[in-house]
Parts: structure tokens; sequence; C-alpha cells
């Protein structure tokens, strides 16, 4: 069971997704890859998701920097028995 619980910033309760949510509701560990911008701080840095099935939401996991994220995503795929995937986005 993955649990959610709400976000909360100086007191102030953030959008987000909250509840509990069985393995079976998710499809795959999504690994977002960036290369970062161009014209500010910043470098390299991903986005390790679990990807949810029809009702339930995509939860994201972690934010990482420097391939930590392809790392990570991995072995959760591993640990959880779903599929693994990747993808590149320009920043």
């Amino acid at each position: 069971v993955v649990v959610v619980h709400p976000v909360k910033l100086f007191g102030l309760r953030l959008a987000g997704s909250e509840g509990s949510f069985p393995i079976h509701q998710f499809e795959a560990v999504s690994v977002e890859r960036s290369s970062g911008p161009v014209d500010a701080q910043g470098g390299p840095n991903e986005m390790v998701s679990l990807i949810g099935r029809d009702g339930t939401p995509d939860i994201l996991v972690a934010r990482t920097e420097s391939g930590a994220g392809i790392s990570l995503g991995r072995e959760l795929a591993t640990a959880l028995r779903l599929p693994y995937q990747e993808q590149q986005t320009p920043y």
C-alpha cells in the first residue's frame, strides 16, 4: 500500500493527492529526466513517480540530481514488481 500524506507549507495545505492506494493500482515507475535550465541556476535532475492506473493519481516519489533518480527508479520498480520507464524532457 502506498500512503500519501497531505503536504503543508507554513501551516497551509498544498494541492495534491492524499490517501492509501494499493500497489496494483499503479502501472509503472517513471523517471522523467531534465537537463536543467540553460539560462538559470540548476543542472540535470530527475523526477521519480508512480504512474497510477485509471482513477489513481500519479504520485511523485522523489526529485533527484545527477542520475540518482535513474537508480532509485529502477530499484523501486524492481521492489514493487512494476515496469520501469524513462523519458527525457527539455527544460
